[in-house]
């Protein structure tokens, strides 16, 4: 299946308004969803701040996806990384 420029579009399109909620919602301090809380609990138990452990689980997960042979999605979900991380570090969300 080729990538169309529209394919991109969406991706790209989708992910910045998924990684905006993220930054919103980790900065307004009303809670987190499932991975948010597994980054934030990663941030407060190690030396990464939250884009940063945003960035480590989504290279190991990526990385999981290569022996199940669903590479064509890794694509998506490298997007999806990459603008999360972005808006965190945007919205300056690093925990006290």
């Amino acid at each position: 299946m080729a990538l169309t420029s529209r394919k991109v579009i969406q991706v790209l399109v989708g992910t910045t308004l998924i990684g905006t909620g993220v930054a919103l919602n980790f900065s307004s301090n009303l809670g987190l969803g499932p991975w948010g809380v597994f980054h934030e609990g990663i941030s407060l138990n190690t030396s990464l701040t939250f884009g940063n452990a945003i960035i480590a689980t989504g290279i190991f997960v990526t990385l999981l996806w290569i022996p199940l042979w669903e590479c064509n999605h890794s694509y998506r979900h490298f997007c999806n990384t990459s603008m999360d991380t972005i808006k965190t570090k945007t919205w300056n969300c690093n925990p006290c």
